[in-house]
C-alpha cells in the first residue's frame, strides 16, 4: 500500500491529463475509456428538484469528477487552486462546466446560487485547506476521530440538495470507472445536522476502505485531521503536494 501511494502524485497527473483530453469526445470516452456506474443515483438526486451536491472523494484522478459530471448535467465546482480556465480552453470548451477559487468567492453563496439554479455543485468533503475552525466537528473515522468540515452538510441543509458521493478510479488497464454512490438526504433542520455528519462520514469511511485505499490523497493530511494534532483556533493544514488535473497547482476546497 505504501509503495503504491508513493507513486500517487505522478499517476494523478498522468491519469488526469489523459482523461481530460477525451472530454470533448463523449462517444469515444464512454465507449472506450470510461464506465459509469450509479447513473440512477444521479437521476434520483436530480429528481428532487433542488440541484445535487456532488462530493468527489479523493481517490484516484478525482479532480476530473466535476468535468465528467458536466457531461451529464451542468456543473459548478470549487477548488482551492486550479488552473481551470486553461484546462477548459484546451480540453473541454463546450461542456456546461464552471469553477471557482475558494479565495475569490463565498463558497456557501456560490453553492446556494448553483443549486437553486438546478445545477450540480461539486465540493470535496474530506478536508478544508484553510484549516480547522468553528465549522468543524469531531467524527469517528478510520479507527480514530478526525475534525470534519461541516460545509457540505450546511449547504445541503440550506438548499435541500441531496449529497452524492462520487468516485473515479483507474482499472489499471487504461480504462476508468466513475461511480455515483447512493445519495444522502439533506438534513431537515439544524437538529438533524449532527446525524447527517455521522452518516456522511460513515459513508466516506466505507468508500475509502473499499478502495483503492492506497490512492486516497488525504493520507497526506491525515495526521493534521486528528484532534490530538490541533491546537486552539483555526489550525492550518500542511500541504504535501502541488498536483492538479493539468499537472500544476491543483488543490480542492472543503
Amino acid at each position: 500500500m505504501a509503495e503504491r501511494f508513493s507513486s500517487y502524485g505522478p499517476r494523478l497527473q498522468f491519469e488526469s491529463v489523459f482523461l481530460m483530453l477525451w472530454l470533448e469526445d463523449r462517444r469515444s470516452l464512454l465507449g472506450e475509456v470510461l464506465d459509469v456506474s450509479g447513473r440512477e443515483h444521479l437521476a434520483s438526486a436530480l429528481s428532487a428538484g433542488a440541484g445535487v451536491l456532488a462530493l468527489p472523494v479523493h481517490l484516484g484522478p478525482s479532480y476530473l469528477i466535476g468535468p465528467l459530471l458536466a457531461m451529464e448535467h451542468p456543473t459548478s465546482m470549487v477548488f482551492n487552486r486550479v488552473n481551470f480556465e486553461e484546462c477548459r480552453t484546451l480540453a473541454f470548451p463546450h461542456l456546461p462546466a464552471e469553477a471557482f477559487s475558494m479565495h475569490e468567492v463565498d463558497v456557501v453563496r456560490a453553492a446556494v446560487r448553483a443549486l437553486r439554479a438546478g445545477r450540480i455543485f461539486s465540493i470535496f468533503p474530506e478536508v478544508d485547506p484553510r484549516g480547522v475552525g468553528r465549522h468543524h466537528t469531531r467524527v469517528p473515522f478510520l479507527g480514530t476521530t478526525v475534525m470534519a468540515p461541516q460545509g457540505p452538510v450546511i449547504i445541503s441543509r440550506m438548499t435541500g440538495a441531496p449529497m452524492l458521493p462520487v468516485t473515479l478510479e483507474s482499472k489499471r488497464d487504461g480504462t476508468f470507472l466513475l461511480t455515483c454512490h447512493e445519495p444522502l438526504e439533506a438534513p431537515a433542520g439544524r437538529e438533524d445536522a449532527a446525524e447527517s455528519m455521522r452518516i456522511l462520514w460513515h459513508r466516506l469511511h466505507e468508500i475509502i476502505l473499499s478502495g483503492p485505499t492506497e490512492d486516497w490523497e488525504m493520507w497526506c493530511e491525515f495526521d493534521a485531521m486528528q484532534p490530538s494534532r490541533l491546537g486552539t483556533g483555526r489550525a492550518s493544514m500542511p500541504r504535501c503536494r502541488e498536483a492538479s488535473a493539468s499537472g500544476a497547482r491543483g488543490e480542492d476546497a472543503p
